[in-house]
């Protein structure tokens, strides 16, 4: 041990223990009700602590209204949903999460995109729970392309509602695509950008191209869209 008997550092060790820390910030263990999940719940517990949350999500997975919890197996981990699968909120968890995308603290960073992706990815729930509230869905994904620190997660969350909901998005792609666009100038984003972009394009066909080509103008679509000029123009010089 790097500890010895009575807690102080060993000499050998040269570094203090809070060197040898994951610096990842990580969640409150102790938050009232964490983990606890209340069924059906439709509020917000109230805390008594000043605890300041960055999204929903946060706020209500510490307050016990998020019914999953992390499943942890050797060096991986995975969802394990607290409620029986037929009893999932999916429009509730479903806002939740794509606010949750901004994140950026353990566990809401693993959370909030692997719950987002559950839903989207459930049968029927396209018509259920997603198109409905596209708007409201779309407007958190926006925010999370916003900032470096959680674009990658809104973007592949964009990309698996691209995958559920296919030309019903459209119509949301221009401000979508504006945030991703300032992204492209960034090396780390620049190949998962031009994917992710290629099978959105495939989902909305012609439409999605259009918008992608108007605000990318350096984009090279799928769907090469030519102007066919009028015939009787074009006998007029033969």
């Amino acid at each position: 041990s790097d500890l010895p008997t009575g807690g102080t550092m060993s000499k050998t060790t040269g570094s203090k223990v809070s060197s040898r820390l994951d610096p990842k910030k990580t969640a409150d263990p102790f938050g009232y009700g964490c983990g606890n999940y209340v069924k059906n719940a439709l509020f917000i517990h109230k805390r008594t602590s000043k605890t300041r949350f960055r999204t929903p999500f946060s706020q209500e997975h510490s307050a016990g209204g998020v019914p999953v919890h992390i499943h942890h197996t050797g060096n991986t981990m995975s969802l394990a949903w607290d409620c029986a699968y037929e009893d999932v909120p999916e429009g509730r968890l479903l806002l939740l999460c794509a606010a949750g995308l901004q994140e950026v603290a353990h566990p809401y960073v693993f959370l909030a995109p692997k719950m987002f992706e559950a839903i989207v990815e459930r049968e029927g729930v396209a018509d259920r729970a997603v198109i409905p509230q596209l708007d409201t869905i779309t407007r958190h994904l926006r925010a999370a392309l916003s900032a470096t620190d959680s674009f990658e997660r809104g973007l592949k969350a964009l990309v698996q509602l691209s995958d559920c909901v296919g030309q019903h998005l459209n119509k949301f792609l221009p401000v979508l695509l504006q945030s991703i666009s300032k992204q492209l100038s960034n090396p780390a984003f620049r190949d998962l950008a031009e994917t992710s972009l290629h099978t959105i394009e495939r989902n909305g066909g012609p439409d999605a191209s259009k918008h992608i080509k108007t605000k990318i103008p350096t984009y090279n679509p799928i769907f090469k869209v030519t102007s066919a000029k009028p015939a009787a123009k074009r006998a007029a010089f033969t």
